[in-house]
């Protein structure tokens, strides 16, 4: 086996993979007429429109790399976004972490800038949960967790999460996707990484 598929890279779903947009934010900001490429409605409350070249993004790294995601989307969810993207989804990822698998923020209540409903996610369940490291090869020298929310991630060791920038709409609009950049920055931190645990 390459031992590339022996680093784990887990990715977000929404800002990473997709923009989640309010309904009425696409009506307040006049943007129904406009074209959108792959968006979907999603329930009655938002659409979800799903970032350029994606489905290469997503071929790319998993032929390289081990795949999961871990988003704090309910599994419903991420089911229709990611059969949106490709029905074959899950030949590119390993498993899935949905937000049964996240925790609510401890800061709420102390820190203003947090609501009720927000999560963190902790690479520790990963690590240790009895399916998804069935046979305790994930851990700190080979993961990396991906997101656009600084918060989500900060209880994590540094090494081991990337801050990527979110997807946004002005990018869908401008045809722009950042799939190149994105690359190159997992490629970097995973470069790190590797330096971090030798």
């Amino acid at each position: 086996m390459d031992s590339k598929k022996n680093i784990l890279v887990l990715l977000d779903v929404n800002g990473l993979l997709c923009r989640k947009i309010q309904n009425n934010d696409l009506e307040g900001k006049n943007l129904a007429n406009k074209k959108i490429i792959d968006a979907i409605k999603c329930n009655n409350q938002y659409h979800i429109i799903i970032r350029h070249n994606i489905r290469n993004f997503l071929t790319k790294l998993s032929e390289t790399y081990t795949v999961g995601i871990y988003s704090s989307t309910n599994f419903i969810n991420i089911n229709i976004i990611m059969n949106t993207i490709s029905k074959d989804w899950k030949n590119w990822i390993t498993f899935t972490a949905d937000r049964n698998y996240t925790a609510l923020d401890p800061d709420y209540g102390v820190d203003e800038d947090i609501h009720s409903h927000d999560t963190v996610k902790m690479l520790s369940m990963i690590w240790q949960h009895p399916i998804f490291n069935a046979n305790r090869k994930w851990n700190q020298s080979n993961t990396l967790l991906i997101d656009h929310e600084v918060k989500k991630l900060r209880f994590n060791n540094a090494e081991n999460i990337l801050i990527v920038e979110e997807y946004t709409l002005e990018d869908h609009f401008n045809g722009v996707d950042h799939i190149n950049e994105l690359m190159a920055q997992i490629e970097n931190k995973l470069a790190e990484l590797s330096i971090h645990s030798t």
